[in-house]
């Protein structure tokens, strides 16, 4: 849906107790409106002519971009398309030889503002610097390229660290690996600012103080290396920082523009944080396309298989002459084949782009500039060459992979490859009449085809060399190959019981302090309890299920509590009468039913607030009858699941890529009644154990395989109907045979499925043996042992719950439960999904039972 007219930001509070536990957060949080166009699709032409539009209806849009000249070339557009507003239109930059500074210039500019509709263009710098925006909730902000929103710095100091460490504190974040900084005197920190002229020992520390004295940078420092700094351990201190989205808050509406914008570590971090996200309608159909539809017109070629870095970059190497061995480094030999290929490809010079310790003599080309989005002015080139070498240091990757939720991968697409896709939109690509190749030449092979995913039909090239690539890496701990591959084997076969295990229940549904036994008398008494839900159906044979259009489908296609087996099989057949032209034009089935998605009020729903979440989660779950098995890749046949079952009755049919050599298919099994969500769970595994006690191993064993998808052994697991394929086939196993009886499986359930060992009690802290009868301890003891656990990454879900469960245990009431896990969930790596489980977990069954028990 389109945003309506430059919307404001949302800041109303959300009034209705029953929206409270799923939607508040999601209302109160930073929405951006965004637009991410490919390279050379007219983003901010759109985006220009958008405001332009909208001066004459007083409406005030900023524009806030990477460069000088991507400012100047902008202003003097929008000046010259729509001349009856050029007076309301002004670009705010720094001036060379001026002593104003960019901040006052921007406030007086500001303070000066009348009702009437402006347009201006600024840097991002300038944005940064300008410490109060007057009156910024009449101005629309347009973010033109993302920003950088993340800062390193690395201090060396021996004898004078505490220049540095008195000027902060370190308190804890909710990542316990990082401590955040405050400062300790921000009087000491404007007076440090104010002399940095007249001082310059302030001036090595310029840019730290501005961000600790800044509203909206948090800097963080890890806290093992800055108590190894204080002691003199060490006399290095990294300081890594974020700006955090709270800077755009206070705007009208903020619309975030880029290439590729979801691969930045801006849209990463700000995501991660929780902000929500929106196409802007108006500016995307004002594109002039959407995708990059001259893939074929690009070659790409690289050097090497190895990630590119500047240790590699600057590494000694060999390579073999007509007469001699040739000694350099890696960069200077890279720099003669792309001197000698780009002479091959085009008689332009080339265009390149490197780091500033490449001078600009060492390569005869166009250098572009570290930041080249926008620029118009080199759309006859034909040939780009890139240099740079991105990465950064280790720690400040680990850094930003904790705190953004990124991956090393995608840290390096963010950077390099970035960097790489914006120098390659300036040449003859941009221009979407020229029909001439261009050549892209990258330092690596990942880079090569992080470009080609944006360019389909692009062709890939290793750069013809005789350079003699230097092996990286650590020798192997192998004797011989043999050895490595038996233990990749151990390694697989233990990451597939991994797989198994992840669908379960385990810390979550099973009470640690019991044992297999009375875990199996309470599920059995559970089965009874859910038998009698419904009477009319108890004892046949069918299913529940929902259907979705595609895996990618949030609300599904509907469902039924119940539909009996004759039924299912009528629609199963009817299916594979459907021709269908690929396995992804099939609906999907689950036997799980979901529940409803959260609903708006229409009011919000008028001023574009939407809810973007899936029903289909083990969260949302409600409860399960009946099994799928997606089989594959395996040597057993539905009749040798037959023999392994001799009284289990269920359906087999074929999926898409089914051959008679290589059977693929999926089984059915009906259910007797309708299961809670885990104990579904736990009969799915205990199905695959029995397989494999009957001599069918999983994929990793030597003899005959049963094929089970193990990552689908869980409730929220979609499967394709079928369709009418060659040699398919639909089979209805049932003479002789019932439907699965849940109650009849509990015993065949192993020990294993059940419990699991609990975690190891921190020495520091109680130990259950000798836990103190009194309340408070109790309550202490459980919040000590989740500040030190739950607070690691990906440990959350199921430590809030242990904390909520001990809290019960405790005594504690409703209120103070809450008032407890709102103030943990804060320590989490993800607070405001945690904060909105705790609703949840509050009418958990387990919680009440536990609290009925206290």
């Amino acid at each position: 849906m389109a945003p309506p007219e430059l919307p404001g930001g949302v800041r109303e509070r959300f009034p209705w107790k029953r929206f409270e536990r799923d939607c508040l957060w999601r209302i109160l949080v930073q929405h951006f409106w965004t637009c991410s166009g490919p390279t050379g699709s007219g983003k901010t032409f759109a985006a220009t002519t958008f405001a332009c539009e909208r001066v004459g209806r007083n409406i005030k849009c900023v524009f806030i971009q990477p460069t000088i000249a991507l400012c100047k070339q902008s202003y003097t557009d929008a000046r010259r398309r729509f001349p009856d507003t050029r007076n309301r239109v002004r670009a705010i930059v720094t001036r060379r030889g001026s002593n104003d500074k960019i901040a006052h210039r921007l406030t007086s500019y500001l303070n000066d503002r009348d009702e009437s509709g402006d347009l201006l263009f600024a840097t991002q710098a300038g944005f940064l610097r300008t410490p109060h925006w007057h009156r910024a909730d009449t101005w629309h902000l347009f973010v033109d390229e993302a920003m950088e929103v993340a800062y390193y710095r690395a201090f060396r100091l021996r004898k004078y660290r505490h220049l540095l460490v008195d000027l902060f504190h370190v308190r804890q974040s909710r990542h316990e690996r990082y401590g955040i900084l405050e400062a300790r005197d921000y009087g000491q920190l404007d007076e440090a600012l104010a002399q940095m002229k007249d001082d310059e020992i302030y001036e090595h520390f310029a840019g730290f103080i501005w961000r600790l004295r800044h509203g909206h940078w948090n800097l963080f420092v890890d806290h093992v290396a800055f108590q190894k700094f204080q002691t003199g351990e060490t006399y290095t201190l990294e300081v890594h920082g974020l700006l955090a989205p709270t800077i755009f808050g206070s705007f009208g509406s903020v619309t975030l523009m880029g290439a590729n914008l979801a691969d930045s570590i801006m849209y990463k971090y700000f995501t991660n944080e929780g902000c929500t996200f929106s196409n802007h309608g108006a500016i995307n159909r004002g594109l002039r396309y959407q995708d990059h539809a001259n893939g074929s017109r690009l070659l790409i070629k690289y050097l090497t298989e190895h990630k590119w870095s500047k240790t590699l970059r600057n590494r000694i190497v060999h390579q073999q002459d007509a007469d001699r061995d040739i000694l350099g480094d890696v960069c200077d030999l890279y720099m003669e084949l792309c001197q000698k290929e780009a002479g091959n490809h085009s008689t332009l010079a080339p265009l390149w782009i490197g780091n500033n310790d490449i001078r600009n003599e060492e390569f005869d080309g166009e250098r572009l500039k570290n930041v080249p989005h926008g620029m118009n002015s080199y759309m006859m080139h034909e040939v780009c060459c890139i240099f740079s070498a991105l990465n950064p240091p280790q720690a400040h990757r680990k850094f930003l992979q904790d705190l953004c939720g990124m991956s090393e991968r995608q840290v390096r697409r963010a950077l390099l490859s970035q960097t790489a896709y914006q120098s390659c939109g300036r040449g003859i690509l941009r221009d979407p009449s020229n029909t001439g190749i261009f050549l892209l030449i990258v330092p690596d092979r990942d880079t090569a085809e992080d470009i080609a995913s944006y360019y389909p039909g692009c062709r890939i090239e290793k750069l013809a060399s005789d350079i003699q690539e230097p092996k990286t890496g650590r020798p192997s701990k192998y004797g011989s190959d043999v050895e490595r591959f038996a233990a990749k084997r151990e390694q697989n076969r233990a990451s597939q019981r991994r797989v198994r295990k992840k669908s379960l229940y385990l810390s979550d549904s099973s009470d640690m302090s019991r044992t297999p036994d009375q875990i199996r008398v309470a599920i059995a008494h559970v089965l009874t309890e859910w038998a009698e839900l419904s009477p009319d159906t108890k004892e046949a044979s069918g299913f529940s299920h929902s259907d979705w259009a595609s895996t990618s489908d949030r609300y599904g296609q509907g469902g039924s509590m119940f539909i009996n087996t004759t039924d299912m099989l009528s629609d199963l057949q009817r299916q594979q009468h459907v021709i269908r032209v690929c396995k992804e034009a099939s609906l999907l089935t689950c036997s799980t039913v979901f529940g409803s998605p959260p609903r708006l009020p229409d009011h919000l729903v008028a001023i574009g607030i939407s809810i973007e979440m899936s029903i289909r989660s083990k969260r949302n779950a409600i409860g399960c009858r009946g099994y799928w098995f997606d089989i594959e890749n395996g040597d057993m046949l539905p009749e040798d699941f037959a023999r392994v079952f001799p009284n289990l009755e269920f359906i087999a049919y074929s999926s898409w890529s089914h051959r008679p050599d290589a059977p693929r298919y999926r089984i059915g099994i009906p259910s007797a009644q309708f299961v809670r969500p885990d104990i579904h769970a736990l009969i799915l595994h205990t199905i695959v154990d029995r397989l494999e006690a009957a001599g069918w191993g999983d994929a990793l064993t030597d003899g005959r395989k049963h094929g089970v998808d193990v990552s689908k052994l869980h409730e929220a697991a979609m499967f394709y109907l079928p369709s009418k394929r060659p040699d398919c086939f639909l089979t209805h196993f049932r003479d002789g045979r019932q439907p699965l009886d849940p109650r009849q499986w509990i015993n065949l359930i192993q020990d294993d499925l059940l419990i699991s060992q609990p975690p190891p009690v921190p020495p520091e802290i109680y130990h259950r043996a000798d836990e103190p009868a009194n309340k408070d301890k109790q309550v202490q003891w459980a919040i000590d042992y989740w500040r030190m656990v739950g607070c690691v990454k990906s440990k959350g879900r199921t430590q809030l719950w242990l904390l909520a469960k001990r809290l019960a245990e405790a005594g504690c009431d409703d209120r103070e439960m809450r008032d407890i896990l709102w103030e943990q969930a804060g320590f989490a790596t993800n607070p405001v999904e945690r904060r909105g489980e705790i609703e949840r977990l509050l009418i958990d069954p387990q919680m009440l039972a536990t609290r009925c028990a206290a």
